[in-house]
C-alpha cells in the first residue's frame, strides 16, 4: 500500500517514525517547507527508505497546484495529514 504523508517541515522525529512506517508501506513525505526559523533543523537529514518531496513557492505554480499534481503523479491508496492546520495550508510564508 502506498501512503503519501503531508507535514509543514520534517523534523528528525518525523524521519524516525516515517522511516518505521516504510518497513510497511510504500511511504511518501512531503513536506511545505524546506525551512521554518520555529523548527530550525540541520539539512541534511537521513532520508534513506523515503521518499520525500519538499513543496517550494515557484512563480507561476501555487503549493496547492504542485502538491495536486505531486498527489497524481504518485497515486497513493491513503493520505496521512496531521490534526492541525496552517492558517492557508497552501501558502507556506516565505523564510530568511
Amino acid at each position: 500500500m502506498k501512503a503519501v504523508v503531508l507535514f509543514h517541515h520534517i523534523g528528525p522525529y518525523h524521519l524516525a517514525r516515517l522511516r518505521a512506517v516504510a518497513r510497511r508501506l510504500d511511504v511518501v513525505a512531503v513536506e511545505m517547507a524546506g525551512r521554518d526559523p520555529a523548527y530550525p533543523w540541520f539539512d541534511e537529514r537521513d532520508t534513506s527508505g523515503l521518499v520525500l518531496h519538499t513543496l517550494t513557492e515557484k512563480p507561476g505554480r501555487s503549493l496547492a497546484e504542485q502538491l495536486n499534481a505531486l498527489l497524481d503523479a504518485e497515486a497513493p491508496e491513503v493520505a496521512c495529514v496531521p490534526g492541525w492546520s496552517h492558517r492557508n495550508p497552501c501558502r507556506v510564508p516565505e523564510f530568511e
